[in-house]
Formats: structure tokens, sequence, C-alpha cells
């Protein structure tokens, strides 16, 4: 592998077992300068080479100085094509039987980390009783606990959390409109966030993230928008309240179908009409939230879900995304992401099944059990590849 701020750059390990009686062992890479491998007293001789450039090479063997090599080697080195799976918490209360299947993906694939953008609704509505909300918050805790997922926040405008957030001494007025798919919507859910000022954004984040300090969640660092619906204010109001990372765009094209005719669907399909299944972590310029470019830019990240969310993709579609960003077998010049993502609140066995089957594929390629240069991390980490001012 080659080195990066989160990965570190691999030695290329050179073991050979000779015949009584070799004196010595030499290993070439690319016919560049020679290196000889040490004696290690059991008949082995060993040597730790640094990778060379990331692409194809070419190990060349040979014993006490003969002309001629008696082994050679193919071999890649390459960058990491980190690996992000998220969940988004839409509502308060997540069924058991979800959680069991969410439970599962651990067991199945013991490298995954899962990013959850965590819904504050879960502390605050009032309808949630005392022992669900207490099942919610121990589960996902657990998941942090012993797997080392990550708890970031994600945002619908729910207005039992609304509410709660004060500006200015005064609580926010939840808004019932512009919403995804009607003209109004009391509960705030499906009203876009981008109806709200920056102002209003940086004092929800800020109250989201003390609440879950509270409630021993931690303090939340990445960010996702429920309906997808981040603009440049947004960017500018997780800036301010501390965030690093943000990962709402997206390929708009994944919900068309099942969004049509909406306004969920047409916001989308504007605001990230140049997001694509390839599209990487960028600086959001402060003028286009979808580029780096022009300068300034923003300080939060932002991580596309280039792989969309199990809801609007198929097993097939998903493996299609991941064989877009990375094909088997080949080297990549610089690190890459890869990310899908699912909903607790819906994660049925049908689309448990989806994802495992993308899963399934990424464990046939981890860095970790020497496969290849798949790297499974929480997204907030991502920040260490890609830095401030990229």
């Amino acid at each position: 592998m080659a080195g990066d701020g989160l990965t570190r750059s691999d030695l290329y390990e050179v073991t050979v077992t000779a015949p009584p009686g070799t004196a010595y062992v030499d290993a070439w890479i690319d016919r560049g300068a020679g290196v000889r491998l040490q004696a290690q007293g059991d008949g082995t001789f060993r040597a730790s080479i640094p990778a060379p450039a990331t692409g194809d090479h070419v190990a060349l063997l040979a014993a006490d100085g003969a002309d001629v090599g008696f082994a050679s080697r193919a071999f890649h080195v390459s960058h990491a094509l980190y690996v992000v799976v998220s969940a988004d918490w839409d509502d308060s209360d997540n069924p058991d039987s979800y959680l069991a299947n969410a439970d599962d993906l651990h067991a199945r694939h013991p490298r995954l980390v899962v990013s959850h953008f965590f819904g504050p609704w879960v502390l605050t509505d009032p309808k949630t009783s005392p022992a669900r909300k207490e099942v919610n918050t121990k589960w996902i805790k657990r998941q942090r606990d012993q797997f080392g997922d990550e708890i970031g926040l994600h945002i619908h405008r729910w207005c039992n959390f609304v509410t709660t957030v004060t500006l200015g001494g005064k609580p926010l007025a939840c808004r019932n409109a512009p919403a995804f798919s009607s003209a109004t919507d009391d509960t705030g859910y499906t009203v876009l966030l981008t109806s709200y000022t920056v102002d209003e954004h940086a004092a929800m984040f800020g109250s989201a993230a003390d609440l879950m300090e509270q409630n021993g969640l931690g303090r939340p660092n990445s960010f996702r928008a429920g309906g997808w619906n981040t603009d440049g204010g947004t960017m500018t109001a997780l800036a301010r309240a501390g965030y690093t990372v943000e990962s709402s765009a997206f390929p708009p094209d994944t919900i068309q179908k099942a969004w049509a005719g909406s306004l969920l669907a047409s916001w989308n399909a504007m605001d990230w009409d140049r997001i694509t299944r390839t599209t990487q972590p960028y600086y959001p310029s402060s003028s286009d939230i979808q580029s780096p470019t022009p300068p300034p830019t923003v300080p939060v990240l932002e991580v596309p879900d280039n792989g969309s969310l199990v809801d609007y993709m198929t097993g097939p579609q998903m493996l299609e995304a991941l064989r877009a960003n990375w094909a088997a077998g080949t080297s990549l010049a610089a690190p890459r992401v890869f990310q899908i993502g699912f909903h607790p609140r819906n994660f049925s066995k049908t689309l448990a099944a989806r994802l495992n089957l993308a899963l399934a594929e990424a464990d046939k390629w981890l860095h970790a059990d020497d496969h290849g240069p798949l790297v499974m991390v929480p997204i907030g980490a991502l920040t260490q590849v890609w830095r401030t001012g990229m």
C-alpha cells in the first residue's frame, strides 16, 4: 500500500527458503538497484524493501551471483479505497428486528465499521417511551464501544427537536413548508433543511451536539442532512458549529423513480446534478457546493455517498458503483472513497441482503487481510487523508 495520513505505507516483505549451501540471495524491483536478503540461520533469507510507486511491479530473485534469476514475482502497489458504510437515523424509534439485522452486518463482516448519523429526536420525541429511548441509545453506544462505529449527526426537521433549540434566548419556530412531497408537513420531518437560516442551522447543530454529549453519545463531528438538503448556508453553519465532515452529496438519479414528481426529487436533481458514482471527497467552494473551485473553500470535507442508500440501490447496482471506483486487481494512483448506507428504521432482511452482497465483495479485497486495497473506516477519519487546503 502507498501511504497517506490514515494508511501507513507498506514495505515489500521478501522471504526465500533456499537449498542448503546457498550463500546469499539478491532481489531487484523493476531492474532497479539490487537488495541483498539477510540470512536468518534457518535456511531462509529475508528483506524488507520500501514499496515503490503506485502501479504494477516485478521482483526478480537470484542466488549466489547467478546471471539468471531463479524466480520472479509480480505485485501491485496501490493507494487505499476507503469503504464507508453509513446509517441515517430518520425516526425516534427503530424496531428491534431491524436493529438485529444491523447487528448481523457486524457478525457477517468482522472488519465493518458503520458511521451512524444519529437523530437527536430519539432523545426529544415525547411519543417515544423512556424504555425505547434507552434501547436505541444503548444499542448505538454498544456499536461504538464494541466495533468502533462512529456517531455523527442527522437532521430532519422534526418539530419535537427543533422547538427544543434556542436562538437569542427564544425557542426556534418549527416550519411546516416547503415539504418533500406535500404542501405542508406539521411534524416538520419532510420540510427542507434549507428553509432555515444559517444562524438557525448553527443553533440546531450546536444544540444537537450538546444533547448527544449529555447523553453519553459523544460530540459529533460528521453530518448528513435529511433528504440530502445541504446548501452553502448549511456548510457555513456546520463550520461555525465545529463539524469537519458533511456527507449529503449523492448521485440524485438514484432516487428519481422512488420520488418521481416530488420536491425532494427535483431539488436534489438540481442541487447535486454534478455528483456521480465516482465523485470523490472535496472541500466545497463557498460559492459552489458541488466543487472545490473557485476559492475560498469551506473547511468542512464533503464525502459523497456515491453508492447511495440501500433503499434506492439493488445489490448488483451497489456492486457496479464499487467497481466504478476500483477495478479488481488494479492499483489506485490516489486514495478514493466508496460509500453505501441504510436506514435503521426500515432495515428489513430484503434490504440487508442487498447490502450484504456489496459488503461480501468488499470483504474479498480488504487490506487488513492482505487481499487488496480496501480499507473500512469511520467517515470522520477521512479528514486525515483529505486535509483542509488540499
